[in-house]
């Protein structure tokens, strides 16, 4: 298996992947555990940015807000609430078509919406990181 670990929240722990998209996506499934930390604020546990898009596909939350997905810089907060010091197991799945989007937690559905970037497909060519926003 693969597995990415970051055990201390720094600015300079995270996992970069160049060109992983290489034609437009239409639909997009992200999924992942997490343990967070004992902060008040998660931060971006994934971000893809497109060229000319920092918050193409972004999995954030921070002020002690609850997660929120943006694609294409249009946001929505989802029903999702990991617990400190616990192993959840957190999916989110957007598709351009409508713009609809699921969150699970723990394989049990926490929210559903539509209307979030509808007919915008996620463009190719960008780079993924896990584990903070986009390293300029």
């Amino acid at each position: 298996g693969f597995r990415v670990t970051f055990p201390l929240r720094t600015n300079y722990m995270f996992a970069r992947l160049r060109g992983p998209v290489r034609s437009p996506l239409g639909a997009v499934s992200v999924c992942l555990w997490l343990r967070p930390g004992g902060a008040p604020s998660l931060g971006t546990p994934f971000s893809y940015a497109a060229p000319g898009q920092p918050n193409e596909l972004v999995l954030l939350a921070w002020g002690g807000r609850p997660l929120e997905l943006l694609v294409d810089d249009q946001a929505a907060a989802l029903s999702l609430s990991p617990a400190p010091g616990r192993w959840q197991h957190l999916c989110v799945t957007w598709a351009a078509s409508g713009g609809t989007w699921r969150s699970f937690q723990d394989g049990i559905p926490r929210g559903r919406g539509e209307g979030l970037a509808p007919g915008h497909p996620l463009r190719p060519h960008g780079v993924l990181v896990l584990g903070q926003e986009q390293v300029r």
